[in-house]
């Protein structure tokens, strides 16, 4: 008996029955998800990086009494 198969909802290309894409848009897919998720990351880690920035400076001035 012959596997069932069906096709890429992407690509249209023949694929193995009870997946949904191929390899290769699975593949590029899950890239295009990293490359988001590494987008976010960098700005959630930018903008803590700009609030202890400014913690710290806030600290110091008023360690240094430089605030009124």
């Amino acid at each position: 008996m012959p596997l069932a198969r069906t096709t890429c909802r992407t690509c249209g290309q023949t694929i193995r029955a009870g997946t949904t894409y191929c390899v290769s848009c699975a593949v590029r897919d899950a890239d295009s998800d990293a490359a988001v998720f590494d987008r976010w990351l960098g700005i959630g880690l930018g903008g803590a990086g700009v609030a202890v920035a400014l913690a710290s400076a806030y600290i110091a001035a008023r360690y240094l009494n430089i605030l009124p």
